[in-house]
C-alpha cells in the first residue's frame, strides 16, 4: 500500500480486549485504508499487540512496560520514535499518556491523547504536567469526557469532541422479536425476557446495583426473566457473592468475557446498562445498532447515545429501584421498545459509525500539524 499522509504512532498500555482496543483495531485500520501509515506500540503479551502483528507483522512493535512512569519504557519508545519518525504519537490509555508525553519532550514530537472515561483528573504534581502540557491535545469521546477534562483545567481548545464509532455491518438490524433459537442456546424458555449487560467487572459499572435491581425486578416484572452478564474483572467476587445474597442464582448468568457477542444480541430482549462513571460505552452503540431496545444509568458521557424515551429509557445511577423499573416498563411496553429501538439506530448511522470516529480523528491530526507548521516550538 502507498501511503501519502505522515506516519502516526499509536500507543496503548491495555493487556486484556475491551471497548477502546476495538477502536484502535477500528481506527488504524481505517487511517491505512486512507493513507496514513500507523505503527501500534503496546505490551507484547498483550492482545491487540497480537491482533495488530497478526494483521501486518510491521503494524506492531512491543513496548514493554511496568507502569506510567517506567524510564526504561519511556527509553525504548524514544528508540521507537528515532527509528520510525512519526510525526505524531497518539496515545489511547492514561498509562500511554504519560509515556508518550516524556518521549514526545524528549523527541520534539506532538502528543494526541484519546481519553474514554469521565474519572476525575488527578491533581498530584506529575498528572498536571501531563494533561496540562500544550504540547498534548485531547480527543475526548464523549460531552462528559470533555467536561471532565475541562474541570481538570485543561482548555477546551485543546479538546476536540469525536465520538467511538462501530461497523454497522457487525450486527443485523433486529426490527422484530429477538432470534428465539439463540435465545434457547442459553436456556432462556419463550415467553422467559432475556436481559443483557455487557461490561467489565469493575467498580465503575456498578453490577452491584444491577444485582438489586434484579431482585426488585423479581417483584415487579410482567414476566419471567433471566439477566445475562457478560464480562470479567476483579469484582467478580462482590457480584457473585450479592447474586447469592439476594438468592438469584436461577436467574442471573455470569457468562465471562465474550469475544463473539453477535448471538447475545440476538437474543437479547432489553439491553441495560448500571454504571456510575462512564465514558461512553460502545457495548449500548452495539445494542442500538442490534435493535435492542436500551436502559442505561444517566451518566457521564451516556447521554451523547441516550436520549431518554427516544432513543433508550435513562434512570439516575446507584438506584436499583430505578432500573428495574424501567427494565420492567420496557418489557410491559413492546410498542416502545420498538420505537426506541428504531430511533437508536438512526442516532447510530449519523452519529457513531466507525468511518465518522476515523474522519474526525484525521481532522485533528491535521489540525496538530498545521500548528506545527505555524509553529517553531513543538513542545513545552
Amino acid at each position: 500500500m502507498q501511503f501519502s499522509k505522515p506516519l502516526v504512532l499509536h500507543l496503548s498500555t491495555e493487556k486484556g480486549w475491551r471497548g477502546g482496543e476495538r477502536q484502535v483495531q477500528l481506527l488504524t485500520n481505517g487511517l491505512l485504508s486512507r493513507g496514513w501509515p500507523c505503527l501500534v506500540a503496546s505490551p507484547p503479551d498483550s492482545e491487540l499487540y497480537h491482533e495488530r502483528r497478526k494483521q501486518d507483522s510491521k503494524l506492531a512493535v512491543a513496548l514493554p512496560m511496568r507502569n506510567e512512569w517506567d524510564l526504561p519504557a519511556v527509553a525504548r519508545l524514544v528508540q521507537i520514535i528515532r527509528q520510525h519518525n512519526p510525526a505524531i504519537l497518539h496515545a489511547h490509555t492514561s498509562h500511554a499518556h504519560a509515556l508518550a508525553w516524556l518521549a514526545g519532550r524528549i523527541t520534539n514530537r506532538p502528543v494526541v491523547v484519546t481519553r474514554r472515561v469521565d474519572f476525575p483528573i488527578s491533581t498530584n504534581w506529575l498528572s498536571k504536567r501531563k494533561y496540562l502540557s500544550p504540547s498534548v491535545t485531547f480527543i475526548a469521546i464523549s460531552e462528559g469526557v470533555r467536561e471532565v477534562l475541562m474541570r481538570g483545567g485543561v482548555p477546551r481548545e485543546r479538546i476536540h469532541l469525536v465520538h467511538s464509532g462501530i461497523e454497522l455491518g457487525r450486527y443485523e438490524f433486529r426490527k422484530g422479536p429477538r432470534d428465539e433459537a439463540a435465545a434457547n442456546t442459553f436456556g432462556v424458555r419463550a415467553g422467559e425476557a432475556f436481559i443483557l449487560n455487557v461490561a467489565a467487572l469493575v467498580d465503575h459499572k456498578d453490577h452491584l446495583t444491577l444485582i438489586r435491581a434484579a431482585a426488585q425486578l423479581r417483584e415487579i416484572a410482567p414476566r419471567p426473566w433471566r439477566l445475562f452478564i457478560a464480562g470479567s474483572g476483579e469484582e467478580e467476587p462482590r457480584i457473585r457473592k450479592a447474586i447469592a445474597e439476594y438468592a438469584l442464582e436461577e436467574q442471573v448468568t455470569l457468562l465471562g468475557y465474550v469475544r463473539d457477542l453477535v448471538p447475545l444480541y440476538r437474543a437479547a430482549d432489553v439491553f441495560v446498562l448500571s454504571s456510575h462513571l462512564e465514558g461512553l460505552c460502545t457495548s449500548i452503540l452495539d445494542a442500538m445498532t442490534a435493535g435492542v431496545p436500551v436502559v442505561a444509568t444517566d451518566t457521564g458521557g451516556v447521554r451523547d447515545a441516550v436520549a431518554h424515551e427516544q432513543t433508550g429509557l435513562l434512570v439516575p445511577p446507584r438506584n436499583p429501584g430505578a432500573l428495574a423499573g424501567a427494565i420492567a416498563r420496557l418489557l410491559e411496553e413492546p410498542e416502545l421498545a420498538r420505537a426506541l429501538t428504531a430511533h437508536a439506530r438512526a442516532k447510530v448511522e449519523k452519529e457513531f459509525t466507525a468511518d465518522a470516529m476515523v474522519e474526525g480523528t484525521i481532522r485533528v491530526y491535521e489540525s496538530v500539524l498545521r500548528a506545527i507548521g505555524s509553529s517553531s516550538c513543538r513542545t513545552c
